[in-house]
């Protein structure tokens, strides 16, 4: 029976302060693995920095700077997962992503996040935890082969 492919799996929370972008791809960057292709290392990372960007921005507009958003990131031999996790009000994904235009004003500043996120992510997702926080999901890909 063939071995199961190794997932390594890593997180970290910060406050909610877009200075610690910084901090988080840094911290991204030192998870780096041989598996994956830097081909799909420089997309994910930009999805990443869009992510915690809205969690920043959006989910903790209201909220204390000191409220954490927690970065989950696992890796396998075909495919790099992430969550970022809020406590922000829930918002429906799939109905602001249909809202959105077809073709993105390349000069607007802002609200392109999330088609971008989705341009990039094999698998996107945003739902509520049972403890009342919530998690954008994002899911890439990177080789086809078992």
């Amino acid at each position: 029976m063939p071995d199961k492919p190794k997932t390594l799996k890593y997180s970290i929370s910060v406050s909610s302060k877009l200075t610690n972008l910084v901090r988080v791809l840094e911290w991204f960057e030192a998870c780096q693995s041989d598996h994956m292709p830097n081909s799909f290392w420089l997309p994910s990372k930009i999805a990443l920095a869009e992510a915690f960007t809205n969690a920043v921005r959006h989910a903790h507009r209201r909220l204390p700077e000191t409220t954490p958003v927690q970065i989950n990131l696992s890796i396998s031999r075909i495919t790099l997962e992430l969550e970022v996790i809020d406590y922000g009000a829930p918002f429906d994904l799939l109905a602001h992503l249909a809202r959105q235009p077809k073709v993105t004003d390349l000069y607007a500043t802002h609200g392109r996040g999330l088609k971008l996120l989705e341009s990039i992510a094999d698998r996107l997702e945003y739902r509520r935890l049972r403890d009342g926080r919530n998690c954008l999901y994002f899911q890439k890909h990177y080789s086809h082969s078992a």
